[in-house]
């Protein structure tokens, strides 16, 4: 019969070592290594013409640099261009950007696949122990890229995010949209039709048609942002705007802007001002001292102003007060302080909620906390004083009366 000793020292050095593989063979728990996207597509390809797309690489945030090889293979590898390995994961992130570029030539008409292989290795930078004793682990991702090649010319694009800034009356308005090209020649709008409609009379409608001569072509598979700006000067007002692109004498896409468009009168936008200081003459008082607060306002802007100082007091959490300085000029950079004065009449706690107005805009606020406790008013100070005066005839009189006795 076999010895049970023996055989539980060599189950226990099986289970040993089996950790020991695992520990040195499986992957690390710890590591999570994806891409994203898994698939990456392009469709109507041209030959001859590049395009670009990007991956994202992610991992578990590591406390050193995370490097990994990158290399492409199967059919349409040799059509695609990558980064110089090793891409590197800093330290403390958990992400990278790795941009790719496709551009088939005399590839045939139809579908091409490749794929692209992440796999992690060690830091170049790193010197290895010389016994050989260190192992590393390898782990990695592949991304799938799938494309077709045609060769007819594709003309498609897709517009988004039109926006639309404030202006002047004596400025044109600046607008600018998102264009995705999504066939496999340059393209741009061949015009586009801006519409303005006055929100206080919406039959007062403005429109103008901007010409695609004005604006810059985007290459295949690229996402371009692009401004533009109309000839006409809106009159004074608030306005809703929507914008029709055309494509070969086609509507592709109406798109409105999200915010209401405001016009201003001339050297409004120009405005601009700081809240440079706020202080107050002590941080504890009694009830009926004065208060003096000031308040520092330097213009920044392009503009002379007329700045107003504001102050809201509150008093254990509720409004009391609001003061309002005297209006002043202050010139471009110059700087201009303002003062009030306040007596509080009650202890408690006062908070003052102080900004400057300009225009058609306000500084940032800036908050001072002072506490107040109560005085001895005149009042109590004749009760005092009577009070002594009837304590010191009583002690007299005691004394006096006690003698004599």
């Amino acid at each position: 019969m076999p010895d049970r000793f023996f055989l539980s020292r060599v189950g226990i050095s099986s289970i040993f070592f089996g950790f020991l593989l695992t520990g040195i063979f499986a992957p690390s728990m710890t590591q999570a290594i994806g891409i994203s996207p898994g698939t990456l597509e392009a469709e109507n390809l041209a030959n001859g013409v590049d395009i670009s797309r990007t991956l994202i690489l992610t991992n578990t945030a590591s406390e050193e640099d995370v490097f990994f090889s990158i290399k492409a293979r199967g059919e349409a590898a040799s059509y695609i261009s990558l980064p110089k390995s090793p891409i590197v994961i800093p330290a403390g992130q958990n992400r990278a950007n790795i941009d790719i570029h496709i551009k088939p030539m005399n590839a045939q008409n139809g579908k091409h696949t490749a794929e692209l292989e992440f796999m992690s290795q060690p830091n170049p930078n790193k010197v290895i122990n010389s016994s050989g004793n260190s192992v590393s682990i390898t782990s990695g991702v592949i991304a799938h890229v799938v494309f077709t090649v045609t060769d007819q010319q594709i003309k498609t694009m897709f517009i988004s995010n039109v926006s639309a800034d404030d202006t002047e009356i004596d400025k044109p308005v600046i607008f600018g949209f998102s264009l995705l090209n999504t066939g496999n020649v340059d393209v741009k709008p061949e015009r586009i039709d801006a519409v303005f409609v006055d929100i206080t009379d919406p039959a007062n409608i403005i429109s103008e048609t901007i010409s695609g001569s004005s604006l810059e072509y985007v290459l295949p598979g690229e996402l371009s942002r692009i401004n533009a700006g109309l000839t006409k000067n809106l009159p004074l007002g608030e306005y809703s705007a929507s914008f029709s692109f055309y494509l070969d004498d086609k509507v592709i896409s109406t798109l409105k802007t999200d915010r209401i468009i405001k016009v201003w009168p001339t050297g409004t936008l120009a405005q601009a001002g700081s809240f440079d200081s706020f202080k107050i003459n002590g941080n504890t008082f009694e009830s009926g001292d004065l208060v003096k607060l000031t308040g520092l306002f330097t213009n920044t802007g392009g503009v002379v102003l007329d700045p107003i100082w504001y102050v809201e007091i509150t008093k254990d959490g509720k409004i009391i007060d609001l003061m309002r300085a005297e209006k002043k000029t202050v010139g471009k950079g110059q700087n201009v302080e303002y003062t009030l004065t306040f007596r509080p009449d009650s202890k408690g706690e006062y908070t003052f909620d102080a900004y400057f107005e300009y225009g058609i805009k306000k500084t940032a606020h800036k908050l001072e906390t002072i506490i107040v406790s109560s005085a001895v008013g005149f009042v109590s100070y004749i009760f005092i004083i009577v009070f002594i005066i009837i304590l010191a005839v009583g002690v007299w009189y005691f004394k006096h009366h006690y003698k004599k006795s």
